[in-house]
């Protein structure tokens, strides 16, 4: 039977939420507090085909509401719906799906540029033999906006050494996504190089030049919809639809999807580009197949996949 993974967003075990946002990332917001306008338009929750009244740990209705282009849903009623467990934290202010697994120790990052604040959350490392007989080193690194403001993920680069120190390979580059990341909300470095001097018995470690710096300007979101995990025609696809509603004509689109493990682990980046004439609310489909996914898992399927969140947005380079 083939399994399709629809899309709910921030919908990972063990990872800090303060809201569910089902429109696509999971946000940490610090704490302050603001006036905002939202919109209330009897917003209906359907799960797996049961009609659902969202209710409080009181029993009160707490109705979902659109703000900034964003339905915000009430967490603890979706994860009931779904029969997860959810448990609030106040002396961290943390919301817990699921079980509270530990995160795994990481290094420690370098100091913060320009005010901004931020942890690696996650680093997942492989090397493994290519078809062609050579090493190849890969890795996926999680940073967590701590901060207030919004971070730009720069070009940051990183060598590779054996246990003498001795350099195997220098200044690679890393991808990153998103390119900027707003407060609570968590990016991505991805990076693989070949290490012809290296076997598979080698000891490799990783040494890191981040470019994390205080961004000029919020990201710019393009809206997403109906996406899923499903088998394609050349493997596990990611499908979905993407709306330009920016409010401005654009001409690059660049998605990507962190896909994540039950434990809340990320287990891997899909990317891609829609490179065409987007006018004002004009929509599209698109599809990352298996071959272009940037992964650390082999043959990714839709059942490896417990949750993942995606994102849209046109390149904003800060030089």
């Amino acid at each position: 039977m083939k399994r399709v993974l629809r899309q709910l967003k921030g919908f990972t075990c063990g990872v800090l939420v303060t809201v569910l946002l089902l429109s696509g990332i999971t946000v940490l917001a610090a704490v302050r507090t603001e006036d905002i306008s939202v919109t209330f338009r009897n917003i209906r929750l359907v799960v797996n085909g049961e009609l659902i009244t969202p209710r409080d740990a009181q029993g009160n209705i707490v109705e979902p509401f659109i703000f900034d282009g964003t339905t915000f849903l009430p967490v603890r009623a979706v994860a009931n719906a779904l029969g997860v467990d959810v448990d609030w934290d106040g002396n961290t202010s943390t919301v817990y799906l699921g079980s509270r697994a530990a995160v795994a120790p990481t290094p420690t990052p370098p100091p913060a540029q320009g005010n901004i604040q931020y942890e690696i959350t996650n680093v997942q490392e492989r090397t493994y033999i290519t078809s062609r007989g050579v090493v190849r080193y890969e890795t996926l690194v999680q940073f967590t906006n701590t901060g207030t403001m919004p971070i730009y993920l720069g070009m940051s680069r990183f060598d590779l050494v054996d246990t003498n120190g001795r350099i195997l390979s220098a200044g690679n580059s890393f991808s990153s996504f998103p390119n900027i990341i707003h407060p609570g909300e968590r990016g991505y470095f991805y990076g693989n190089v070949d290490v012809p001097e290296a076997t598979p018995e080698t000891d490799i470690s990783m040494v890191p030049r981040w470019d994390l710096r205080r961004s000029r300007e919020n990201r710019i979101n393009f809206d997403l919809s109906d996406i899923e995990i499903r088998d394609g025609t050349f493997g596990t696809t990611v499908f979905g639809r993407i709306t330009n509603n920016t409010g401005e004509e654009q001409t690059w689109a660049i998605i990507s999807v962190v896909l994540y493990a039950q434990d809340g682990t990320p287990i891997g980046v899909w990317m891609t580009n829609a490179m065409e004439t987007m006018q004002v609310g004009s929509s599209f489909g698109f599809e990352i197949s298996n071959i272009l996914q940037r992964t650390l898992f082999d043959n990714v399927t839709p059942d490896m996949v417990y949750s993942f969140v995606a994102f849209a947005y046109p390149p904003q380079w800060q030089f």
